[in-house]
């Protein structure tokens, strides 16, 4: 009920293990952010913002959730900084993903806007079938301290794929 308020859609009615592509607005109905929701179970959401968007977003819930919905039962908490996102993308990420994790990554089998927990090597993570390129893309949710391990590895085995490394600013031009 919370995050309907929130968000500009329903995030309620969110499956388990789905995603949902959301717009947040201030008051006046100007874009405060926007990002992807994953609900983790039942009663436990997780909000994607945009790079560096998070503390506007944390800051804007809380806010909400101290000053008018303080009788609703909602923790919040910003994990943002225990975790890193890396962004696979391109016809072979499937591919490679089903090389280095303990899930068969096939599309049909993960569909678009859903997530998974597997191991990625030997590290749990949550792998989200979700796009901002535009291409069959996944973001690989990794804790910080496992982040670079998994980075090298992946560039290593991905060879075989012609992987190429990219960042925002090349994300942004594309």
């Amino acid at each position: 009920k919370f995050l309907d308020l929130i968000y500009t859609n329903i995030i309620s009615s969110l499956k388990l293990n789905a995603c949902r592509y959301g717009l947040i607005c201030n008051e006046n109905g100007f874009l405060l952010d926007d990002g992807v929701v994953a609900r983790i179970d039942e009663n436990t959401f997780l909000c994607h913002t945009t790079s560096g968007g998070e503390e506007k977003v944390y800051s804007w819930m809380e806010e909400w959730l101290q000053t008018e919905f303080y009788r609703f039962n909602v923790n919040l908490l910003n994990v943002t900084e225990q975790y890193s996102q890396i962004t696979l993308s391109g016809p072979n990420s499937f591919k490679l993903l089903s090389e280095v994790t303990s899930k068969d990554f096939t599309k049909e089998k993960i569909p678009f806007m859903t997530f998974v927990s597997c191991k990625i090597f030997e590290y749990d993570c949550r792998i989200y079938r979700i796009s901002f390129t535009g291409d069959l893309s996944f973001e690989i949710s990794i804790p910080n301290s496992k982040a670079l391990d998994v980075w090298k590895k992946l560039i290593k085995i991905g060879k075989k794929f012609d992987i190429i490394p990219f960042g925002t600013e090349a994300l942004h031009v594309m």
